[in-house]
């Protein structure tokens, strides 16, 4: 009785979290990152928002799926947030809204918002697919890339690697903040093994959604793009010594660092069974990314684990990505593990994750392993309340009453 007390207490005050951080934007209801430090939707935040509040206020995810496709440019680009400064309206993030929306539907059947929204996702899909990949040999793979304002700008690379949402990770350190100007745009020389498996990912719900909408010739074109990244990946960017996935330069080298980036490919799918097993066998080292707190973003035994940042890097944290504890990887990991059935080991995430809110005494932007907060010290964070809030029912760890029940008392009644 007392565990379950404790999970309906989590929850109530992760609800709270989101209530806190409901604001307007274009006439919408939306949940943005954090009131105070980031006052305005954020595209992949927004996707973590929709999947907590799928199950919570089904109206509410509605409205912050409507609020964020609203940005989208002629072009398809549906931008990291709607600010000019910084160029944050010239580059996008992780392409996950997709994933998201393929959720919401699942949840309410809602076909008349899909049948609205599909020709927006799948021009988002096509835009990451057009420009994502610089030319070369692996053309298809996605590259941290970004637009500008001003090409002679010594910020172009960290930009770059802010459409990765993972701002300093030490993936990208091998680049010494070099990048390739194409057509206007600016790419990391890095065929990246988090954003390609997640456009793979991408593809894959988008053919569910055309499956749903009974479009045909789009479903088989979507099932065919999963295809061939899943092919891609498994055969560019798999160490079979290792056992495991790194990212690329692009000439094919690998970059040998231990990212948490890898285990996206379990979310899409991607690995065979057998590859599966080998991946996940770093999940359950203690000397890799078996927390007592949940997994970091880099191999606690790589010897780039809590590196600073090089100094073409401009994070608030200069260890932001580069080893702490993050509420959307834990997703991603957590929702990989039941993609392969291993619902045990998804759930001891969860409960990691759980121990990890109440040791830091919040939902703060990330977490060092240790428990404590990350040095911004951001709490009342949106995506990590989300993000709770999925983990909790996705686990099945509180039921659809409970949520219903508190529901009443905090976001449907909102606006």
């Amino acid at each position: 009785m007392r565990e379950e007390n404790l999970l309906k207490e989590t929850l109530s005050l992760a609800l709270k979290v989101l209530k806190h951080n409901l604001s307007y934007f274009k006439g919408y209801r939306m949940i943005v990152p954090h009131l105070d430090r980031y006052p305005v939707p954020f595209c992949w935040d927004t996707a973590f928002h929709v999947l907590g509040l799928i199950n919570v206020c089904p109206k509410l995810a509605r409205e912050n799926i409507y609020g964020l496709l609203s940005l989208a440019r002629e072009d398809g680009l549906i931008p990291n947030a709607p600010l000019e400064g910084e160029d944050e309206d010239l580059r996008s993030q992780p392409p996950l809204i997709i994933f998201a929306v393929n959720e919401y539907y699942e949840k309410t059947h809602d076909i008349v918002s899909l049948s609205r929204w599909y020709p927006t996702l799948r021009k988002y899909y096509l835009w990451w697919k057009k420009y994502g990949s610089p030319q070369g040999n692996f053309q298809g793979f996605i590259a941290p890339f970004t637009g500008t304002r001003n090409p002679q700008s010594n910020m172009l690379a960290y930009w770059a690697v802010c459409s990765t949402g993972m701002d300093n990770h030490a993936v990208y350190d091998p680049t010494n903040g070099q990048t390739i100007n194409i057509n206007g745009y600016y790419y990391l020389p890095v065929l990246d093994v988090f954003l390609s498996p997640i456009l793979a990912s991408a593809a894959k719900s988008l053919s569910k959604i055309a499956f749903a909408l009974n479009i045909k010739e789009d479903r088989r074109f979507f099932e065919e793009e999963y295809k061939d990244m899943k092919m891609r990946v498994n055969q560019y960017m798999w160490e079979d010594k290792d056992s495991f996935y790194y990212s690329l330069l692009l000439k094919g080298e690998k970059i040998k660092i231990r990212s948490i980036q890898a285990f996206t490919t379990l979310f899409a799918e991607i690995p065979e069974n057998d590859m599966a097993s080998g991946l996940i066998n770093y999940l359950e080292d203690n000397r890799e990314f078996n927390g007592e707190f949940g997994i970091p973003t880099i191999s606690f035994s790589d010897k780039k684990y809590m590196t600073p940042q090089p100094e073409w890097l401009y994070s608030r944290d200069p260890y932001y990505w580069r080893g702490p504890i993050w509420a959307p990887t834990t997703y991603l990991v957590f929702r990989g593990l039941q993609n392969y059935g291993l619902t045990k080991k998804a759930e001891e995430i969860v409960y990691k994750w759980l121990s990890l809110i109440m040791r830091a005494g919040g939902f703060y932007e990330y977490h060092y392993n240790d428990g404590s907060p990350g040095r911004t010290h951001l709490d009342n964070f949106g995506w990590t309340a989300a993000v709770t809030i999925k983990l909790l029912i996705d686990a099945k760890l509180v039921g659809e009453k409970d949520v219903q029940t508190l529901n009443e008392q905090t976001l449907c009644e909102s606006g």
